[in-house]
């Protein structure tokens, strides 16, 4: 436009001269005629006429660049109103998403718990059933204890059938027997003179041993005199150890002076130590840190080896001298004496070190590698140190020992000894106290050379630091003359723009008038086309609403299908899991209770042969044996049912109190231990009857039958501790089975509350996405226009949306035509493997975005029922928001300024 503008000055200036030129040849040439002058009039005027038209056209080119001008700066405006809109409702859009996935994860959570309690079940259903097998085991194992009782039972008729015979036999031997009794008496006879015989002897061995005991105690009287006189011997050494405590004790305390005098000169060496820290510090910070360290460390190496060196002979003189303490006292006086020195000795050295310094400035590459060498030097010397000190103690723990050995022979010599080593300790600690004092001072300057070491660090990192920002300021140096150079240029620009806008100011009060004809005529065609325009965005806003309206209804009915289906499920699985829990609870009942009473019943058929079988046995024994043995075991007899009476009522009455508590399958139990006791009872009767006829005759085989019996009895007790442990052990699974049960029945609880609790969350979530659904659309966007010559703008005005559940008042805004965008919709569906996949949409249309307002209250229900007015609820007119781009280049590319476009 400045081009064009420059352009029509020239035409009318050039236009000016040369008229200017026809008037000085018509002054210069007055003969001429006038046809001249008609022609030069003529030209004038088609000079005029040219140069009004040139004018014209610059005049028509300023006002079109004056409203180009003016529609850039108000499309400007416009587009950072927009751009802020979009922002908001960018952050609008990022909340509603987040609502959204949280919600997706509290749907995703809920169903992996549903999951997990679905497995917790069938754990549980698993563990019932391997209780199952495991009872069943249990009723395996006791019917093979049972066979295994049957088999005993056999054993043991078998054993009375064998038992009869012997009897038989014995009925044969009887008459032998009383032959062997009368013989036996004889030998008796034989054997009481014996015994005589033998008692007067044994009074003859007592009076030799009573003599023998008088001697044997005047012996001990003797040496008890003895241990009198060793005791007091022992006083007095202990005496005279006390007296050697006291003089140690005076020792120890002249040592603690000297300890105390040392320490005085310790911290004075340190403050000198602090001195020459400070001095060194001067010295360091004009010269590097590591070329004093190095010279510093060899030295202290040397010194450090000499030291060892030194250890090495203490150690030993201390293997070799325990017994003189006060030798070592001295010694560790001239050690003490010798480390002041070496103290001093450093501090000279440092003050020749200063003089050295500027010596070594050229060198400052190797002295680095060499202070690295001697650090590591010094470490391994500190090790070597540590690992002296540990073999002087395990020596020393090796001489006590062999010390305690030596000891051992008598009990005076122990308790000197011991007090001996109880000095020498004493002195050991002594030495490592000044150890430690030794250590300390190295600790000292190993912790001055880790000081160093930190502050050269330090400072090659101050110095890469350094070297950054150097770097980081040449560049921001660069890119402030470059800022500079542009500026200078803006200024020039903005100068030239100064000029062309006070010549165009100059021509513009000439143009006005024929621009307010111009835009009379702009603003007829605008309002047709605003109208037109008008009619198309209603028509793509009822276009959108509908689409929107048919994707909402096909995710809410899919939603509600895939909550119907899991509900279902959940409920079939439940009813199937109750069902099953409680067919196989049944089942396992009904079966114990069977086998329980099949097995009491043939318990009591077996015992009751049993008994009618033990009854006749006895009837024929009484009658066999009661008139020929009536006599002798009548007095005997009384005693043993006594003690067994006794014995069968305490376990009786235990059983009896057992019994009760258990169940029938432990009655039948019990009555096996009874006929067990009564079978033990008629052998044992059978026992004694014939073991007291032979009594007199045959000890040997009462022995044997009083060992049989005493088995017998550890059977029964084993017998009877088996079956109490089996009867403990049927009470802990019953227990177990019984928490089984009622966990199972605490789960199936949980489980219905649980379903209860998704279906009031899955009516709420439908009463949400209602909400979500009915909520209305209204902007009231404002323009302004500058002096009739800005862009035009409509104000539409959206109606309001009353919502019956949150009382309150809802806006959102709609895009405008040319900034189209491209929404992406995503819904769950699912397949039929029962998984679930997420499909997206893509579709171009406005973006409908809810209010701050309605995204910060929730909504508050009061009834669970969706309304009427929720259900009919209609959409609210939709009007295009500006139309300040639609001569602009960007309005044909709908995805060009779309932010939620798809990458």
């Amino acid at each position: 436009m400045a081009k064009t503008a420059a352009l029509g000055s020239g035409n009318f200036k050039g236009c000016l001269q040369r008229s200017g030129i026809l008037v000085k040849k018509c002054e210069v040439r007055p003969s001429e005629g006038l046809t001249q002058l008609k022609l030069t009039a003529e030209k004038m005027l088609q000079e005029q006429a040219s140069v009004k038209t040139d004018l014209q056209v610059t005049y028509s080119k300023l006002e079109k660049s004056e409203q180009e001008v003016q529609l850039l700066e108000t499309r400007l405006q416009e587009i950072k109103d927009e751009n802020g809109m979009l922002r908001v409702k960018q952050l609008e859009a990022v909340k509603l998403w987040e609502g959204l996935e949280s919600k997706f994860t509290s749907t995703k959570t809920f169903c992996n718990q549903l999951m997990e309690t679905l497995q917790h079940l069938a754990l549980q259903v698993q563990e019932v059933e391997r209780g199952k097998q495991v009872l069943e085991e249990k009723l395996v194992e006791r019917s093979r204890f049972y066979q295994e009782i049957k088999l005993q039972v056999e054993d043991l008729s078998a054993k009375k059938r064998n038992t009869e015979k012997i009897a038989d036999n014995w009925k044969m031997e009887y008459g032998d027997l009383a032959k062997l009794h009368e013989q036996t008496k004889n030998t008796l006879s034989q054997e009481i003179g014996r015994l005589e015989q033998l008692e007067f002897e044994k009074e003859t061995h007592l009076r030799t041993s009573n003599e023998m005991l008088q001697q044997e105690r005047q012996k001990l009287n003797y040496a008890e005199s003895q241990l009198c006189q060793l005791q007091n011997e022992v006083k007095e050494k202990m005496r005279e150890l006390d007296e050697a405590q006291t003089e140690i004790n005076a020792v120890k305390k002249e040592k603690e002076t000297q300890l105390e005098m040392i320490n005085v000169t310790l911290q004075s060496f340190r403050n000198r130590n602090d001195e020459l820290e400070q001095d060194l510090r001067a010295v360091l910070s004009k010269c590097n840190d590591l070329e004093v360290n190095s010279i510093m460390s060899k030295e202290n190496v040397n010194e450090l080896s000499a030291a060892l060196e030194k250890c090495k002979e203490l150690m030993e003189q201390e293997r070799n001298v325990k017994l003189e303490t006060l030798k070592n006292l001295k010694a560790v006086e001239s050690e003490h004496e010798k480390f002041v020195n070496f103290k001093t000795a450093l501090g000279k050295h440092v003050n020749d070190l200063e003089s050295e310094v500027h010596m070594l400035k050229d060198e400052n590459e190797a002295p680095t590698m060499q202070n690295t060498s001697i650090i590591q030097e010094l470490r391994f010397s500190c090790k070597q140190m540590h690992d002296l000190a540990k073999e002087k103690l395990e020596l020393v723990q090796i001489s006590q020992h062999l010390q305690s050995t030596l000891d051992a022979l008598s009990a005076t010599a122990m308790e000197l000894i011991s007090r001996r080593d109880h000095l020498v300790m004493e002195n050991s600690s002594l030495h490592l106290e000044i150890q430690v004092v030794k250590s300390n001072a190295e600790s000292v300057v190993e912790e001055k050379l880790c000081e160093i070491e930190k502050l050269t660090t330090m400072t090659a990192k101050n110095r890469e630091v350094l070297s950054a920002q150097e770097a980081e300021i040449a560049f921001l140096r660069q890119s402030l003359l470059e800022k500079e150079q542009v500026m200078g240029g803006l200024l020039d620009e903005q100068k030239q723009l100064k000029r062309q806008c006070s010549e165009a100011i100059d021509q513009k009060l000439s143009a006005e008038k024929h621009c307010e004809e111009i835009c009379k005529l702009a603003e007829t065609q605008l309002e047709t086309k605003l109208m037109e325009l008008n009619k198309r965005i209603k028509e793509i806003s009822e276009r959108n609403d509908e689409e929107m309206k048919e994707i909402r209804r096909k995710c809410e009915s899919e939603t509600n299908q895939a909550i119907i289906k899991e509900e279902q499920k959940a409920a079939s699985l439940l009813t199937s899991i109750r069902e099953e829990c409680e067919s196989k609870i049944k089942e396992a009942q009904n079966r114990s209770l069977l086998k329980q009473k099949s097995s009491e019943i043939e318990h009591q058929a077996e015992i009751r042969e049993l008994i009618q079988k033990h009854e006749t046995e006895r009837e024929l024994l009484a009658s066999q044996y009661q008139e020929e043995l009536k006599h002798q075991i009548e007095e005997e007899k009384k005693k043993w049912t006594k003690e067994f009476e006794i014995q069968i009522n305490e376990l009786k009455n235990r059983q009896i109190e057992e019994l009760k508590k258990l169940h029938f399958d432990n009655l039948s139990d019990c009555s096996r231990a009874d006929v067990k006791v009564s079978r033990l009872q008629s052998k044992l009767t059978v026992l004694e009857e014939t073991l007291e006829k032979e009594k007199s005759k045959r000890e040997d085989d009462l022995k044997a039958a009083m060992e049989n019996y005493k088995e017998a009895v550890d059977n029964f007790d084993a017998e009877r501790t088996m079956y109490e442990e089996k009867c403990k052990q049927h009470d802990r699974v019953e227990i177990a089975l019984k928490k089984e049960l009622e966990e199972t029945k605490k789960n199936l609880l949980d489980w219905e509350e649980r379903c209860k609790s998704l279906e009031a969350d899955g009516s709420r979530k439908k009463l949400a996405k209602n909400q979500s659904n009915q909520e209305c659309i209204a902007l009231e966007p404002k323009l302004t226009a500058n002096k009739g010559i800005s862009a035009v703008c409509c104000l539409n005005e959206g109606r309001k949306s009353d919502n019956m559940m949150e009382k309150g008042k809802c806006q959102s805004v709609i895009l405008p035509t040319h900034s189209k965008t491209v929404t992406h919709h995503e819904y769950e569906v699912a397949t039929s493997d029962g998984k679930k996949t997420i499909t997206r949409k893509r579709t171009k249309s406005t973006v409908m975005i809810e209010s701050p307002l309605d995204a910060k209250r929730p909504g508050r229900r009061k009834s669970t029922r969706i309304s009427s007015q929720h259900k009919k609820a209609k959409p609210s007119r939709v009007y295009a928001m500006t139309m300040g781009d639609l001569f602009g280049g960007k309005s044909l590319d709908p995805y060009s300024d779309d932010p939620y476009a798809f990458n």
